[in-house]
């Protein structure tokens, strides 16, 4: 069934490799969320971790390839997690632009974009001009772009070319296309971790 699904068999070893990655990544993020108590976050570390369990899912998947709920539960925990990468991005956009900038410079109040985004399903079209002076809060940024343009550029094809797609039916882009740009993306925020910033702002400069 798996077969006539994706057009391959997953790869074990792959999987194991891709699984312990995001299994790391939840780790460190969640021990970030605790030591800096930023609860709205939870959202993050908890999506990495169903991710992970969906790549160890893949290689029960390879060893049972018939099992239909195996492969239901694997595509769930693998779908769902970028969206909530995205929802906790938008989140952090909305207190970036309530604490950092200024509520006037977004469209929508910043306490509501992310749930905007998350009942439409449709990408921002906002905009804010600002320039950080921290070359980590850059960094942040890109990880926020990489995640978004993964999501976007991966997810989107994939689905339009349809169960036959190149795209679907080649293992290695789901991993370099998808999984590697988003733990990437998730990574960045272990080092960065958005409240060192948030914070920041909140300081009287000299």
């Amino acid at each position: 069934m798996v077969f006539e699904i994706l057009r391959y068999n997953p790869d074990k070893a792959i999987a194991a490799v891709a699984g312990g990655s995001y299994f790391i990544a939840s780790l460190c993020l969640f021990v970030r969320l605790f030591m800096n108590k930023t609860w709205w976050g939870l959202c993050l570390p908890v999506a990495s971790t169903w991710m992970s369990i969906g790549f160890f899912m893949r290689i029960l998947m390879a060893i049972n390839p018939s099992s239909l709920p195996i492969f239901m539960v694997q595509q769930f925990l693998t779908l769902l997690p970028p969206a909530a990468y995205l929802a906790f991005n938008y989140i952090l956009y909305g207190r970036f632009v309530a604490i950092c900038i200024d509520r006037c410079s977004s469209w929508i109040k910043p306490e509501k974009v992310a749930r905007y985004v998350v009942i439409s399903g449709v990408g921002g079209g906002l905009e804010v001009s600002t320039k950080f002076e921290k070359l980590g809060a850059n960094i942040l940024l890109s990880g926020l772009v990489i995640q978004t343009l993964s999501f976007a550029i991966y997810r989107v094809i994939e689905f339009a070319q349809g169960n036959g797609g190149y795209l679907v039916t080649h293992e290695i882009y789901f991993y370099l296309l998808n999984s590697l740009p988003l733990l990437i993306g998730i990574c960045t925020y272990i080092i960065y971790w958005p409240t060192k910033y948030l914070e920041a702002s909140l300081r009287p400069t000299k």
